[in-house]
């Protein structure tokens, strides 16, 4: 976290979002309010008390996101996030984006997933990251948010064993 107030980087934000509470889940459980500012290659929650306790994250180090409806880190649906960067012991951390309005979870959702697709993992020869059918790691699968079928995935048959 650091201070971004006079950062010329948000102002070039090309999502925003407010009242946005950012939960961190580190031994301290880290929580602050603010506006969730998406640009080019990097996200960042400004927080609304302090600026010095924003939270800014670039499109390289966000490892993981998806919508959480509810569990027992947070109360309301949400975008669980895993970000490059812990400890040694664990080196990712994980943070919760929770907006007031849980209307807004879908659209940061997709903001950030368009972070993701703008930016996308280059390996050490260079070249950029692909799965074997030719499309960008990270990117929004087929059974993203608008298809999703339920039914798509069957529950695995289960047996008893005596």
């Amino acid at each position: 976290m650091h201070d971004l107030k006079d950062d010329p980087k948000l102002w070039e934000s090309l999502e925003r979002f407010e009242n946005i509470r950012i939960m961190v889940q580190d031994k301290n459980k880290t929580c602050f309010h603010g506006e969730l500012r998406v640009g080019e290659d990097w996200f960042c929650l400004l927080s609304a008390v302090d600026p010095s306790r924003s939270f800014w994250v670039t499109a390289k180090d966000l490892v993981l996101h998806a919508i959480s409806q509810q569990d027992e880190c947070c109360e309301k649906p949400s975008i669980y996030c895993q970000i490059q960067g812990g400890s040694d012991e664990d080196p990712f951390e994980t943070i919760y984006i929770v907006p007031e309005d849980s209307s807004l979870v879908v659209k940061i959702f997709e903001a950030l997933c368009d972070l993701v697709r703008r930016n996308p993992v280059t390996l050490a020869n260079g070249e950029e990251e692909k799965d074997s059918d030719g499309e960008w790691y990270g990117n929004v699968p087929p059974w993203s948010v608008e298809n999703y079928d339920a039914d798509q995935f069957e529950d695995a048959e289960e047996t008893e064993t005596q």
